[in-house]
């Protein structure tokens, strides 16, 4: 085997470079919620936790770019969407104070919508609704304000208090959205 011949074998296909950002994004979770339990706090958390919203923001666009939009690639997005918001939640219900009712309310949030896409796609409904999807991103956000708040050990209770209670209502709002669309009569 000639030296250029052993490169062009090892070449990534274009159409995988967004599952294997979306990959990566995954392993980047397991690795700050490990430095997280262990109490690691530092800025290696936080470029993480960067990598982890670029990351989400670039599979989708890169997918879209190179026509390479596939359903492993949205079922790769949203499993690790889920890891990083329900992984996340439930480090720092375990690490810190939060109340297990908000790790609760992600993880329903989160069933509720597996459990209707495909009957909501059947219907003729796209599977993302207006509410689930403000939710799933204030979901996110949530989840990266924790993150910076534990890093830099802020004292902020009050503010966690408030954000987590509109977790449970959106969820409770959420959920009540996504089952009446289900209900519905097409």
């Amino acid at each position: 085997m000639k030296w250029g011949q052993a490169s062009k074998n090892m070449t990534i296909p274009k159409g995988k470079i967004p599952n294997i950002i979306t990959v990566s994004r995954m392993l980047l979770v397991l690795m700050d919620a490990i430095a997280i339990i262990q109490d690691r706090k530092g800025n290696v958390i936080l470029f993480g936790l960067a990598w982890i919203y670029l990351s989400d923001m670039l599979d989708g666009y890169i997918a879209r770019k190179l026509h390479a939009e596939s359903i492993l690639g949205r079922h790769l997005d949203v499993l690790a969407d889920g890891l990083y918001t329900i992984g996340f939640t439930a480090v720092f219900t375990y690490s810190t104070s939060l109340s297990p009712a908000v790790l609760l309310s992600i993880v329903i949030e989160y069933l509720v919508f597996i459990f209707t896409a495909k009957k909501l796609a059947s219907k003729g409904h796209g599977i993302y609704d207006a509410i689930g999807k403000s939710a799933a991103v204030y979901y996110y956000l949530f989840t990266g304000v924790l993150t910076i708040i534990w890093v830099k050990e802020m004292r902020a209770e009050i503010l966690i208090g408030y954000l987590s209670g509109i977790c449970i209502v959106l969820t409770v709002i959420g959920c009540a959205c996504r089952i009446k669309l289900i209900c519905k009569k097409t």
